[in-house]
């Protein structure tokens, strides 16, 4: 999802204000009502005025009430009830993968968000899809698949990374087209291009629940799975025993941290994974480092 596309969304003096702002490769919008809207961008955190024009936080440009419920209203299709379940996990789901996280006055039932009474910030995210960034991994399926661990800090790349790996398996560019099955919990991973290649995409269930329906009912050869977390790896060791191949990603700075964490030092002891790949950020330059364990 492209910014222009955004405008649909936002309040008019915001727009207006963006298209100002002239800022290339926005991969954020932050909304907060009564208090700066931010973009980030490849420099970090942006505010700035109705103008366009780049100023200290305190000085940036912030919507009312009125206005953020507008937003998030017109990101709902002006159907709010319809998208309660995915704000109640707070985000809202847009086109082509791009979502809004969401947060606020949460109403709590047995200690669980039912609701939000009111939404007070909204991030919305925009999708990247760079189809070959990941060629240098697919390479390693060029004869059969096998289980990559995908780590990196929040917001450095994860999901786009994951989102070429689909692309290159699922449309065979540089390996034998494998059937690929995708956990879409939170709608990150939709892309349009991937209808292209041997793709089953399951959106909008946990992680556990999708890889059992996958394996029993869609024959998969890979599932990818976005941001592992506890209560995740039993199904993954099902899966692998049922002969799947798994790509998963976690939130980590190295492979001793993220193996800091019980439930993913057992699933790499368990031999799930042949090959890591950890990406770090520099500015606005990439760096993707492949290991064999």
């Amino acid at each position: 999802m492209k910014l222009d596309s955004l405008y649909l969304y936002l309040p008019e003096r915001l727009s207006k204000a963006l298209i100002a702002l002239e800022i290339p490769n926005i991969s954020e919008i932050r909304l907060r009502e009564n208090s700066p809207v931010s973009i980030t961008c490849a420099s970090g955190n942006v505010t700035f005025d109705e103008k366009g024009n780049i100023t200290p936080t305190e000085k940036g440009m912030s919507l009312n009430q009125k206005e953020l419920s507008y937003c998030v209203n017109a990101l709902c299709k002006h159907s709010k009830y319809s998208f309660e379940e995915y704000i109640k996990n707070g985000f809202i789901p847009l086109d082509s993968g791009a979502r809004a996280g969401v947060c606020g006055k949460a109403l709590l039932e047995n200690g669980k968000i039912v609701t939000f009474s009111q939404i007070t910030s909204v991030n919305i995210r925009l999708n990247g899809f760079y189809p070959d960034i990941a060629k240098e991994c697919a390479l390693l399926m060029k004869n059969s698949p096998c289980g990559i661990a995908v780590y990196s800090p929040p917001g450095v790349g994860k999901t786009t990374y994951l989102k070429s790996l689909i692309y290159l398996l699922s449309t065979g560019k540089h390996t034998p087209s494998y059937r690929t099955g995708v956990i879409d919990e939170r709608f990150e991973l939709c892309e349009n291009q991937l209808k292209s290649g041997l793709c089953d995409i399951i959106g909008g269930v946990s992680k556990s629940f999708g890889i059992e329906l996958l394996t029993r009912t869609m024959s998969p050869e890979i599932i990818v799975c976005d941001e592992i977390l506890k209560g995740d790896e039993e199904a993954i060791l099902s899966g692998c025993n049922a002969g799947v191949s798994f790509i998963c990603s976690f939130h980590g700075r190295s492979i001793e941290e993220i193996m800091k964490r019980g439930f993913v030092m057992n699933i790499i002891n368990a031999g799930i994974f042949k090959y890591s790949v950890g990406i770090e950020k520099h500015e606005n330059e990439y760096k993707y480092t492949i290991k064999c364990f």
